[in-house]
């Protein structure tokens, strides 16, 4: 036979082979429905049920997992169930800050007079000093807390210390003729605001000339349940509280004290200037309302405070 001829066997063959084999590959893939329609029978592979097989197995292991870790009932924290409902609430960091403003802890008294206590105007000042005031109006104040330094032995025989007050020192003498611990400066780290060392109203906020034509505040509160006493601050700068407020020891905010621009006494004890808020306790010589005929003072009146 010629080999064209075995070519031309082999073309013819071909067809048939393919023919064949493809009838054996799709055997069963059709199918009459009820309508007599051809349909194809759906086919899953196996590896896609496996797949599935384990997606589920894994999210109810989690589930359960998640289900043990969550405590149930009154147990369950407040956040996360209120998470549940909705998105959580964010927090206020100004009501925080409002909080730490109004409210901070109560400071301890670092002087008393006849029953009336003076609360730290600061919780960590740098000092406590007492010395002599410049007026004789300032009555005497007993220190309460524990003795650092007397520089002014001739006129100041100190207390048994106490363990609720903080460290104090009495300066030494100015020749003012006035006790020893008639006024107090309580000096703090530059930039810390001073608080109210009693409880009361503010009964009087104004500006005055300190000597060396210093501009200074003063603020004067009348304790609650000593209408004789006033407390008198100096050394602010733009005082937070105005007439007629109501303050709370040791948690109302005041003012920022003053850093004086010459040498203060108090100085000499410290490493370097701060600022410090002078105090004093006073009789209360205006127990009465003002009169509103009375003369006008004269403006250009100063007020002689030192520190």
């Amino acid at each position: 036979m010629a080999p064209s001829d075995i070519r031309a066997i082999g073309r013819f063959g071909q067809p048939l082979h393919s023919s064949r084999r493809s009838r054996r590959r799709r055997p069963s893939l059709r199918r009459h429905g009820a309508a007599g329609v051809a349909t194809r029978r759906p086919v899953v592979p196996r590896s896609v049920l496996a797949a599935l097989g384990v997606a589920v197995l894994a999210f109810t292991y989690v589930g359960v997992a998640a289900a043990r870790q969550l405590p149930v009932g009154p147990a369950a924290p407040s956040a996360l169930l209120a998470a549940t409902d909705g998105e959580r609430e964010r927090p206020d960091p100004d009501a925080a800050d409002r909080s730490n403003r109004s409210a901070p802890a109560a400071s301890p008294a670092f002087a008393q007079m006849d029953g009336l206590a003076l609360a730290l105007p600061h919780p960590d000042p740098l000092v406590v000093a007492f010395h002599e005031a410049s007026k004789a109006e300032a009555l005497t104040l007993t220190p309460v807390g524990r003795l650092e330094a007397n520089d002014n032995t001739a006129r100041f025989d100190p207390p048994p210390d106490t363990a609720d007050g903080p460290a104090y020192r009495v300066l030494s003498s100015r020749g003012r003729g006035r006790p020893a611990t008639s006024a107090v400066d309580v000096a703090v780290p530059n930039g810390d605001v001073v608080t109210a060392p009693v409880t009361g109203e503010v009964v009087e906020v104004r500006q005055y000339t300190l000597y060396g034509g210093v501009e200074d505040w003063r603020v004067v509160i009348a304790p609650r349940g000593r209408p004789d006493l006033h407390v008198v601050m100096i050394h602010l700068h733009r005082p937070q509280v105005q007439v007629g407020d109501t303050v709370t020891a040791g948690r109302t905010t005041m003012s920022l004290p003053r850093l004086l621009p010459f040498t203060s006494h108090v100085d000499y004890v410290l490493d370097d200037e701060q600022p410090h808020v002078h105090l004093e306790v006073k009789a209360a010589t205006r127990a009465t309302p003002l009169d509103p005929n009375a003369p006008a003072v004269d403006a250009t009146e100063r007020l002689d405070v030192a520190d």
